[in-house]
């Protein structure tokens, strides 16, 4: 069955393309019909899923040829996400959000605050990010024409501050002497991403605090040097490896490999984030491995990795918090000494 999938056996649609398909691995094709919303694909050999996915492919070039007919009526009511219904809002990019596999839109919506996300199925996600997006958007311009007000008050006291840059006090550099620390980009960040850091660097408590109060309190961690055991940097133990002590410690984003080839040691979340997402791996354990409700054997699924339909994909936070709670080490390299991007990583406990 696999061979008869090297060619392509519908001329009349081809948009889909059946020798690309084929050559997916097994764990790629469950993804992908996952993301369409097909179940029942984990006891599938690949010709199996190669056929499913075909027909998946085929049955969504038909429907949109079907949407074109005159007089039809359009698919646009059952997938409000097919074109901009929102053209007030062109920021707003709903055909995207539309393309976006469930499990990105659950942790992107997750990001957000929004939470009983996990038994909802992709339509039912998508709408609830394009209402996310939009009260995001307006937020935005509410608070530029707030901002556009302060400025103009404070430009008629005669130079006085403006209220608006106290009450957000990361939409400058407040800390000229220490260039290091770009209090914007903190700002920028997430909520989830704001919690990452300070937990990486010891911080406890935040899981109740807002968007501002974490930005302070990362901003104040920075400026001030106070970090965990850690400290963004590596972990020491009385086992640790020569290779441990052989790589350069990186403790931030900003740090950078003294050299291709370089090996690197870091426990900074953002930093082990950056790593993965610039090579499309996603946080993973290895299927069986968990024991007592908690995470087995971490790794990261790599596209095309041989080894995927061994892999189960966690989230980054459940991924993060079995790192922290067995004290490890991510031991990497961002290039090759040919200066060619470089895979490989390994963790590692000094203590054990």
């Amino acid at each position: 069955m696999a061979a008869t999938k090297s060619r392509n056996e519908t001329p009349n649609t081809p948009e889909v393309a059946e020798s690309k398909i084929a050559r997916m691995k097994a764990g790629e094709l469950r993804r992908e019909l996952k993301s369409r919303g097909v179940k029942g694909t984990d006891g599938l050999k690949k010709p199996e899923l190669v056929e499913k996915l075909v027909k998946a492919e085929l049955r969504s070039a038909r429907g949109a040829k079907s949407g074109t007919k005159p007089g039809s009526k359009s698919r646009a009511a059952k997938n409000p996400t097919s074109r901009n219904d929102t053209p007030n809002t062109p920021e707003i990019s709903e055909s995207k959000i539309a393309r976006m596999k469930a499990d990105e839109l659950r942790r992107e919506l997750k990001s957000r605050g929004v939470k009983n996300t996990d038994s909802l199925k992709k339509p039912e996600l998508v709408d609830k990010m394009i209402k996310a997006e939009l009260k995001s958007a307006r937020a935005s311009k509410s608070a530029g024409s707030k901002s556009a007000g302060s400025k103009s008050a404070g430009s008629k006291s005669g130079g006085s501050k403006s209220g608006g840059s106290r009450a957000n006090p990361t939409s400058r550099n407040d800390t000229p002497n220490t260039p290091g620390v770009n209090e914007s980009e903190i700002a920028r960040l997430k909520v989830s991403e704001l919690r990452s850091r300070l937990s990486a660097r010891g911080v406890k408590g935040t899981d109740g605090l807002k968007k501002p109060e974490l930005v302070k309190k990362l901003v104040k961690t920075l400026t001030s040097g106070k970090t965990a055991s850690s400290g963004g940097g590596k972990r020491t133990g009385k086992k640790a490896s020569k290779s441990l002590d052989y790589s350069q410690e990186i403790t931030s984003t900003a740090d950078r490999p003294e050299r291709p080839g370089r090996s690197l040691v870091t426990t900074d979340h953002e930093v082990i984030r950056q790593w993965a997402k610039a090579r499309n791996a996603v946080p993973a354990t290895v299927a069986g491995t968990h024991h007592d409700g908690h995470l087995g054997v971490l790794r990261f699924d790599f596209p095309g990795y041989d080894e995927s339909d061994r892999l189960v994909e966690v989230s980054w936070s459940e991924w993060f918090e079995a790192f922290d709670k067995r004290r490890l080490n991510f031991i990497y390299q961002q290039q090759l000494s040919s200066g060619k991007r470089s895979n490989f990583f390994q963790l590692e406990n000094p203590d054990e």
